[in-house]
């Protein structure tokens, strides 16, 4: 029995009742109320006695009686109709829209038909016993048409005789008839489906038939599964129901299955008849048939893949969706068409009064029909979530959803023995946030708690410092955090520090707004994500942004620095990177960085083009470039006439031999150390202005490859020059050296 869904909806009839004239320039025109065709719109209506109209098949049928256009008709949804009922009653609106005018509501009332037809299979006792009533002969076939009519007049039963009678040794006939009824929903016999039965009467002669003499008919049950392989079982129960129980046993071969998916499949099966002269029986012998089908193909993807599309409909509205608004939401999107996708809210343990639901949508689509999707996922909303500032989150202990105006809690652990008294949450649904010291209001989000692995697709565009928030995560690498709005923002310092698992794309972030970026990364050891799209133009702080980072190289040569005052230790330890700093001949502009002290310590694979930067502003280079063991320019083309320390700036720079001979050192005080171990290191660099030096202690200690001739540097100010040049090239002569005072 079809069921049909119930519909919603409200009505509005207005009408006339005379005939309305209007004068037109050319003519006059009437219109006539369409009240005055009411009964012959209600027998259109009639036509359908036992199904409901499609609303496209009754629009043509008005159409035909009485031409395009002249009358729109339109279904009226209501909220009083029943799946179970038999007798519907659907209700139309018929607007007149050119010599009609007005509007007339009408009901369509029709049946269901109802299908009360049992198998036949139902009476096999009763048709046996009928059988049995000629124990010594056999049926006259109109005699027992005419006994099963009278036994059942409206059963609508019917038999074919399958065979003439047969015997066995002992002198027992066998005569077998196959029973079938007629009924459906469309009349009103009683039964359908059809059994197999044999009439027997004393006589003995073997007379069983080879199975082979019904082929057609099974090979006729194999083709009622168009679109799919029988399964083995199901299969023998249909020839049972057919042919009698044990009658014939049914056995799975082989197999002959296409590669390619949607393409023809055939399954080998053996029918085995197990009739014999010493049984009753009908069939004997073995017969092979097979089973050819071609499965339908299904188009439905997982509903997870519009995941962000759904987010986006219930992060649009700061009050609570409803169901029918939601799904209707989905269907103006486009997603799907109407019943595509399902909602219903999902029942929440909540502690407390808390503003959130959660919805859950489920994909209709299948094989068989033209929906998108299957499967379901869920989706909180918290009702104004832009001004609601505490934080709401999934206990990890009872799991029931709580609330504070504070961070969500952490996990806690006896101190004496170390054991985990209570798990930290590892969900949160809502960021909030809080006023940070000082009174700004430039809110800031709560920190999230080191275990937390889940956060919402969202934050609150009150929040504008992310300072800490993820730091020293253990878990965190939610995909969640690429969808949010950064528009806000303009803290992130510490954001990500020692997240070690982190590792989301986050080059949509809008980064407008942001000047403070100082240990954004530092430590987070599994990330290494483009940052190529960021708008860096306001950030002025990005010391430690990217130190200690093991994985870490991703493209940010297009970042805009021109505001950045300080880079120290921004790439310090960072193994991995090495990127060009240039873009298109179009270079960081680094013209107010003051302190680039540590900038590249410990980044041993980066060797990218930073030989046209502007240091003009720098003040130190401490370390620079200390233990950078790849990075070798060509020439660094700076401008380094206000840097006053350079200590340690090519310590262990293995393979550094860049020209900077022409640097303006005259306000350098500092060069301890400055190519302590810098193996490769040979440039004239004996022009170089030195007088305000202080302390050249192991300048050149280990830097084997140095033999040029410094001989005229001034070293009148220098102290400390011990182990200045120790370990050094045999072939530096003394006469190459600076002559200190001591």
């Amino acid at each position: 029995m079809k069921k049909l869904l119930t519909l919603l909806g409200s009505i509005l009839v207005f009408g006339g009742s005379v005939t309305t004239v209007v004068a037109c320039t050319s003519q006059i025109i009437y219109f006539t109320p369409i009240t005055s065709i009411e009964n012959e719109l209600q027998e259109i209506l009639n036509i359908q006695q036992d199904q409901p109209w499609k609303l496209k098949d009754l629009q043509t049928e008005v159409d035909t009686w009485y031409g395009a256009g002249t009358i729109k008709v339109n279904q009226i949804k209501t909220s009083t109709y029943s799946s179970n009922s038999i007798n519907h009653p659907d209700k139309y609106r018929f607007v007149g829209e050119k010599i009609y005018i007005g509007s007339i509501i009408l009901t369509h009332n029709w049946t269901e038909p109802v299908d009360n037809t049992q198998n036949i299979s139902t009476i096999r006792t009763e048709l046996n016993n009928l059988l049995k009533e000629k124990p010594n002969t056999a049926w006259n076939e109109n005699e027992l048409q005419q006994k099963i009519d009278e036994k059942w007049p409206l059963g609508g039963v019917n038999f074919i005789k399958i065979s003439s009678p047969r015997a066995s040794h002992e002198q027992l006939y066998y005569e077998q008839y196959l029973f079938f009824g007629k009924g459906n929903e469309d009349n009103p016999y009683q039964y359908f489906g059809a059994i197999m039965l044999i009439h027997d009467w004393r006589k003995t002669v073997d007379d069983t038939l080879p199975i082979s003499d019904i082929k057609t008919s099974l090979k006729a049950i194999l083709d009622m599964e168009e679109n799919e392989a029988w399964n083995l079982k199901d299969l023998q129960t249909k020839i049972d129901e057919v042919y009698g129980l044990d009658e014939i046993i049914v056995e799975s071969t082989s197999s002959i299955r296409s590669s390619n998916p949607g393409e023809t499949h055939n399954n080998n099966y053996l029918f085995t008849g197990k009739g014999n002269a010493n049984n009753e029986h009908w069939y004997s012998g073995t017969i092979s048939l097979t089973h050819t089908w071609n499965p339908l193909i299904s188009t439905t993807q997982d509903i997870s893949l519009i995941q962000n599309e759904l987010e986006k409909i219930v992060l649009s509205q700061e009050q609570y969706w409803t169901k029918e608004t939601l799904e209707q939401a989905i269907v103006d999107q486009k997603l799907d068409i109407n019943g595509g996708i399902t909602v219903s809210e999902v029942e929440l343990s909540k502690e407390g009064k808390i503003p959130v639901k959660q919805w859950k949508f489920t994909g209709q689509g299948n094989v068989i029909n033209e929906y998108k999707y299957d499967g379901s996922l869920e989706i909180y909303q918290v009702e104004d979530k832009e001004t609601f500032s505490e934080t709401i989150y999934v206990d990890a202990n009872d799991h029931k959803i709580k609330m504070i105006d504070g961070s969500a809690p952490g996990s806690t652990t006896d101190p004496e023995i170390g054991t985990i008294l209570s798990e930290g949450t590892k969900e949160v649904i809502h960021i909030g946030w809080h006023k940070p010291t000082g009174g700004t209001d430039d809110y800031k989000a709560y920190q999230m708690p080191q275990t937390i692995e889940k956060v919402p697709p969202y934050i609150s565009p009150q929040i504008k410092q992310l300072f800490q928030t993820f730091e020293y995560t253990n878990k965190f690498n939610d995909a969640n955090v690429s969808k949010w709005n950064t528009s806000n923002i303009i803290t992130m310092e510490n954001m990500f520090r020692g997240a070690k698992v982190f590792n989301q794309p986050l080059n949509m972030w809008n980064t407008s707004k942001v000047t403070d970026m100082n240990t954004m990364f530092y430590g987070a050891d599994e990330f290494s994500q483009d940052l190529n799209g960021w708008d860096t133009s306001q950030v002025k702080l990005m010391d430690f942004m990217f130190a200690y980072t093991q994985k870490f190289n991703g493209d940010i040569s297009q970042w805009d620095t021109s505001n950045v005052s300080t880079t120290t230790h921004m790439f310090h330890d960072a193994r991995a990177f090495n990127q060009d700093l240039i873009h298109d001949g179009k270079k960081w502009n680094t013209s107010n960085v003051e302190d680039m002290n540590y900038m590249f310590y410990g980044a041993r694979a980066f060797n990218g083009d930073i030989s046209n930067w502007d240091t003009s502003n720098v003040e130190t280079m401490e370390y620079m470039f200390s233990g950078a063991l790849r990075f070798n320019p060509k020439k660094l083309n700076w401008n380094v006439k206000k840097v006053w320390q350079m200590s340690e700036m090519f310590s262990d720079a293995k393979k550094f031999n860049g020209d900077i001979s022409n640097w303006d050192t005259s306000r350098v005080t500092e060069m301890h150390r400055m190519f302590n171990n810098s193996l490769a290191f040979n440039q004239d660099i004996g022009e170089w202005d030195t007088s305000k030096v202080v302390e050249m202690g192991n300048m050149f200690e280990g830097a084997r490859a140095f033999n040029q001739d410094i001989s005229r540097w001034d070293v009148g100010r220098v102290g400390w020059h011990g182990s200045f040049d120790e370990d050094t090239n045999p072939e530096w002569t003394a006469d190459k050296k600076p002559n200190f005072k001591d």
